[in-house]
């Protein structure tokens, strides 16, 4: 027997589908504006290119991670160094490699479990289906421009190794992903090339 909230999910993935499906006749590339508070309570409007596919994305990165020099990057965090750089750049090319794998089971747990738990309704926009945030509409996509409305709570040090340091130094060349969630969208209006959302 499936799932109550499974079904519910499928149901309400279908009410979203039909909500994309009916600005099918724009045209060009498209955006999703909407304002965000997340877990700090920092308050943004984000301009989201939601028409950009997960694993375009994917590949985009891994070719930005092998032109990646780990002595360019020792010279500019000389107290990281270039070894702990060439490390960290294995391991990320590693995992990367491994996330484009066309079959599921030979990616990282984490990425299984990332697509188990989605029902995808469109490139940027899916639908949670199980544990936290379940039922709840995901927006994902390329950041084209963030305006910080309210600012949050300050971030507390965190005590990372160099490594962890190295990988997140590299990550920041990388594609500047987004993820938000929003529990019901009210309705869409077009505003030039933006399609802004209002969502509760």
């Amino acid at each position: 027997m499936e799932n109550t909230n499974a079904k519910v999910n499928k149901e309400k993935a279908n009410k979203y589908k039909n909500i994309i499906n009916s600005l099918s006749g724009i045209n060009g590339v498209r955006y999703i504006g909407l304002v965000y508070t997340n877990q700090k309570q920092e308050t943004s409007r984000y301009v989201v290119n939601f028409g950009v596919s997960v694993e375009e994305c994917k590949k985009r990165d891994f070719k930005k991670l092998q032109n990646t020099n780990p002595k360019t990057l020792g010279s500019e965090y000389p107290k990281i160094g270039a070894e702990v750089f060439n490390v960290a750049l294995d391991e990320l090319l590693a995992s990367s490699k491994q996330n484009l794998s066309e079959k599921k089971e030979d990616r990282t747990t984490q990425s299984q479990s990332q697509t188990d738990a989605f029902i995808t309704i469109f490139n940027g926009i899916r639908l949670k289906n199980g544990g936290k945030n379940d039922g709840k509409l995901q927006v994902f996509g390329l950041r084209q421009s963030k305006k910080v409305l309210v600012e949050g709570e300050p971030y507390k040090p965190v005590n990372s190794s160099t490594k962890t340091i190295a990988k997140n130094v590299i990550r920041k060349n990388l594609t500047k992903y987004v993820s938000m969630y929003m529990d019901e969208i009210d309705s869409i209006r077009v505003n030039g090339d933006v399609l802004e959302f209002e969502a509760k």
